[in-house]
């Protein structure tokens, strides 16, 4: 089963995650790519912030890269994170 969709917008790639689990993956999550590369990704939207009455867990609004393909992100507890590809 693929649980991955990838849907194209005029040349912007995005990547939404969401984490159901009780605890925040503080030490990053990896999520790999079908397309194996070093990519640079910055964290746009994160439902998890002060603004919003969360904890501010997630990556700083920050660019991370991602290495051979995987991009290892902060995630916060029950929350969303939107990456956007630079």
């Amino acid at each position: 089963m693929n649980d991955r969709v990838h849907r194209w917008n005029d040349g912007e790639d995005c990547l939404v995650v969401g984490s159901l689990n009780d605890a925040p993956f503080e030490h990053g999550y990896r999520l790999y790519s079908e397309r194996p590369g070093d990519d640079l990704w910055e964290e746009i939207f994160n439902a998890d912030a002060q603004i919003y009455g969360g904890w501010n867990v997630g990556n700083g609004g920050g660019r991370i890269r991602a290495t051979a393909g995987v991009l290892n992100a902060v995630l916060p507890a029950s929350g969303v994170l939107v990456f956007r590809r630079l």
